[in-house]
């Protein structure tokens, strides 16, 4: 059974809600992603990434290879959300 978020995501832009829709999506934990990374992140590096609070191009790139993407798709908007819908 998956827990409710304890935290609110009110931080719509990428590459944040992208790490947090694609990690929902292979129904990861914030720990789960970070061990899948390669040196492994620590979780409280994904917390901050998927709140836009910091990140650097190399947390960016491991991530982007664990969930399986480009680091430009982190990036994209969804199609809805670019149109103003």
């Amino acid at each position: 059974m998956k827990r409710p978020s304890a935290y609110t995501y009110d931080v719509d832009d990428p590459p944040g809600v992208n790490i947090h829709r694609l990690r929902n999506k292979r129904d990861w934990s914030q720990r789960n992603l970070a061990d899948k990374c390669h040196p492994p992140l620590n979780h409280t590096t994904v917390h901050r990434l998927e709140h836009n609070k910091s990140f650097t191009h190399d947390c960016l790139k491991r991530v982007a290879i664990a969930l399986d993407v480009t680091v430009l798709e982190l990036f994209r908007m969804k199609r809805s959300r670019a149109r103003g819908q």
